[in-house]
């Protein structure tokens, strides 16, 4: 159509034009200059040419690859409506071919500088394979960085930058940074924990069979064996809290809900272990105070160990009673907190964190009753063995019992003060709560055992009987309380004595009362009896019979 226009206008005023003579060779330059006198509609739209050859019939079109976003609705929609397609793809990350001029066919602006050169964002780079593959090189050409690579700036990168050793992008992709996280675990040291632990139930395996070996001797007879093996276990099952304790953490990503439940667990072993040791001691007092006031009171009454078991069982069922509503109401659990980041070379960020049991309440509302009933334990058992302090230390624990009350004190006191300081550490943590839980079970069973070891393998002093060492303390010897008890028992007597003797004066006097009344009687009724016997006889007339 074009090149029937340019001809009708070259042979416009020539009636017979010889068309095949007028293309011959040097004739071109003239039908070119022709061209500038062109001005036809054809299917590229109005054709005109100026003086520097170029078509300004219309405004030249312009394309560019731009986002879908920013296409007029009307060519988007037509897009979309021809290939069939719904807008199901995020437009920001969809290139289109939008008309750009000219400006009375733009459907859209001109991007400068165009998106097609831009660098890709941090977090991706230049996709070698997609720029080979794909028909158009924009919506593609960039692809997030895999995992443990990382692209902290926009760039054309064809690869992104590895993460240095021992740091990673926690397994996500498209990463700005590296992450190094300082996790606070106790590393090897729940190993140490473990020894601790064995060393504890041997050494309570240990008084447990040295208990039954020697259940005859009277220094373990008189210790009550029931109660001495109860504190053995006692001690094991609150010994056994450091296994629970030594695995209550959990890294990142790792298994939260099984630190959570040793979190909870060794709380439950500590607590009733120490309950039982404690309690059992307290049963046992309280035998051997009911046995001694029977013995100062000279009574024979028997006491049975069976007898003293409501005591270990109410006092658990107390301590179970706290520990179960604290573990439906307010469980400890096992979080992490961030405590601090720092950069610590271009890309890779370091995060300081830290994990511990806490709990979402307050917890104390449950520990504080705990140790009020431990407190409590410690307490009425001093005060029972102190009732008893005069019977000798052979079989009777207060100075024992008392030490090793300060020394828990001790312990405490110094550990913690420290566990404050350190609570940010977890390897400090750890040490300190390990430590006093080893500490106090094995100190305390020492103060009770090491002493009747002792003793029973020193066995009675020479010319000695059981029942007179109970009462040789071994800083004194006294029986001050036993004459004090005799001197009441014969006062007492006494009185009663002059009590009888008064009884018995009056009754002497009664009767000697009733002997004079008697005896007055008596002449009365020999003087009435004379008189009748006079009465009876026969009167003589003097005169009637003369005397001689």
């Amino acid at each position: 159509m074009f090149l029937a226009k340019l001809l009708q206008s070259y042979f416009r005023v020539q009636d017979s034009p010889d068309v095949a003579a007028s293309l011959g060779d040097g004739n071109y330059e003239i039908i070119r200059r022709h061209l500038m006198n062109i001005n036809v509609d054809t299917i590229f739209g109005p054709v005109s040419f100026n003086e520097y050859q170029r078509n300004n019939g219309r405004g030249a079109a312009g394309t560019q690859w731009i986002p879908a976003s920013s296409v007029s609705s009307s060519s988007s929609r037509g897009s979309n409506e021809d290939s069939g397609e719904g807008e199901t793809t995020d437009e920001a990350t969809v290139f289109k071919q939008g008309c750009v001029s000219p400006l009375d066919q733009a459907n859209t602006a001109i991007v400068i500088p165009s998106p097609s050169s831009s660098d890709c964002d941090a977090g991706s780079y230049m996709n070698g394979l997609s720029i080979e593959s794909e028909p158009a090189l924009l919506a593609t050409k960039c692809a997030a960085c895999p995992a443990d690579t990382f692209m902290s700036v926009p760039s054309s990168e064809v690869q992104c930058a590895a993460c240095p050793e021992g740091s990673s992008t926690m397994d996500e992709s498209g990463s700005t940074r590296c992450v190094t996280v300082e996790q606070n675990l106790i590393g090897g040291l729940e190993y140490m924990g473990y020894v601790l632990v064995a060393i504890s139930w041997s050494m309570s395996l240990g008084y447990l069979a040295w208990v039954m070996l020697n259940r005859k001797n009277s220094v373990v007879k008189i210790s009550q064996p029931e109660f001495l093996v109860m504190m053995c276990v006692g001690a094991m099952i609150s010994s056994s809290a450091i296994i629970p304790w030594s695995n209550a953490q959990a890294s990142v990503g790792g298994d939260v809900d099984a630190a959570s439940r040793n979190c909870m667990t060794w709380p439950w072993l500590y607590s009733i272990g120490w309950t039982l040791m404690f309690s059992s001691l307290t049963a046992k007092s309280v035998r051997l105070n009911k046995v001694a006031t029977n013995s100062m009171n000279m009574q024979r009454k028997t006491v049975n160990a069976k007898d003293m078991y409501f005591i270990v069982v109410i006092v658990l069922l107390l301590d179970i009673a706290i520990l179960t509503a604290w573990t439906v109401v307010d469980p400890l659990q096992w979080t992490r907190s961030v405590v601090g980041t720092s950069v610590a070379e271009a890309g890779v960020v370091t995060i300081d964190s830290f994990g511990k049991c806490g709990s979402s309440g307050n917890m104390f509302a449950f520990l504080g009753p705990i140790i009020a009933v431990h407190v409590t334990l410690i307490a009425v058992t001093l005060g029972l063995l102190w009732k008893v302090r005069n019977i000798g230390d052979r079989y009777q624990e207060f100075k024992y019992v008392a030490i090793a009350s300060v020394y828990i004190c001790e312990l405490l006191l110094l550990g913690v003060p420290i566990l404050v300081a350190v609570q940010d550490s977890a390897p400090a943590r750890y040490i300190v709560i390990t430590g006093v839980i080893f500490l106090s079970d094995t100190g305390v069973m020492a103060f009770i055992f090491l002493p009747k070891i002792k003793y029973a393998k020193e066995g009675l002093p020479e010319g000695m009987t059981v029942v007179e060492s109970m009462n040789l303390p071994s800083l004194k010897i006294s029986f001050k309380s036993i004459i004090q008890l005799m001197d009441k028992r014969i006062l007492s007597q006494g009185k009663e004595i002059e009590k009888l003797k008064r009884e018995v004066k009056r009754k002497d006097e009664e009767l000697c009362e009733l002997r004079n009344k008697t005896s007055d009687m008596s002449e009365d009724v020999w003087g009435i009896e004379s008189q009748m016997e006079e009465s009876k006889r026969p009167t003589l007339d003097e005169h009637a019979f003369p005397l001689p």
